[in-house]
C-alpha cells in the first residue's frame, strides 16, 4: 500500500481490522499491491471504481470526477466522507452483504 493509502486510511477510519475486511473483499488478498486504478462493473450498468471501490453515482455530485475517484488518497478521502454522511459502511454492498466477514479471521 503505497504512503497515500496507508495515511488515508489510518487517519480517517478508527476500526482498523474491518477496513482491513472490506479493502480485502474490494481489492482481494493481494492487498499490497492495491492499484488505485481498479475497478468493478456492476449488474445494474454502473462501475465502481478506485481504492474503496466508490460507485459512478456518486459522479453527479458537484466537484467530484472520475480522475478523483482514480486517485488513491482523494478515493480514501471521499469514502471518509461517505462513511461520516451514512453514519457507518452502509453505501458498500460487501459490508452489507457480510461478504468482508471472511476476511476478519486473516488479520
Amino acid at each position: 500500500m503505497d504512503a497515500d493509502c496507508q495515511h488515508g486510511s489510518n487517519t480517517h477510519v478508527g476500526n482498523s481490522v474491518l477496513i482491513a475486511a472490506l479493502r480485502l473483499q474490494f481489492n482481494g488478498p493481494k492487498i499490497r499491491r492495491a492499484k488505485c486504478e481498479i475497478y468493478h462493473y456492476n449488474s445494474d450498468g454502473t462501475l465502481d471504481w478506485g481504492y474503496f471501490q466508490i460507485n459512478t453515482v456518486h459522479l453527479e455530485r458537484p466537484g467530484l470526477n472520475l480522475r478523483e475517484l482514480l486517485d488513491c488518497k482523494a478515493n480514501i478521502d471521499f469514502a471518509y466522507q461517505l462513511y461520516q454522511e451514512k453514519h457507518g459502511f452502509t453505501p458498500w454492498s460487501t459490508y452489507n452483504s457480510g461478504k468482508y466477514r471472511q476476511f476478519l479471521q486473516s488479520q
